[in-house]
């Protein structure tokens, strides 16, 4: 029996702002406790290192060592109720 894992229902969007060359990290509100999935995703030109560094976690903090979300790739991130994502 397969296991579909990626249907999910939309829900609220939120619109982070970041800057192509740095600036000052974003970070969002807690997560509900409805929240088990998010998607992300950033929109901009293609690059071969072009991208955003994410940070999922109670006390998230941004370093150049964050995940690398390349621009105009979507995708899903399992969370906890009470983190936060951080750009």
């Amino acid at each position: 029996m397969p296991n579909f894992h990626d249907a999910f229902r939309n829900s609220t969007v939120n619109n982070l702002s970041y800057g192509t060359s740095g600036g000052a990290a974003v970070s969002t509100a807690g997560f509900g406790a409805q929240i088990l999935w998010i998607s992300l995703s950033a929109p901009g030109a293609y690059t071969s290192t072009g991208g955003v560094r994410v940070n999922i976690g109670d006390s998230p903090t941004a370093t150049s060592s964050s995940a690398l979300l390349p621009f105009n790739w979507v995708e899903q991130y399992k969370v906890t109720p009470g983190q936060r994502f951080l750009r």
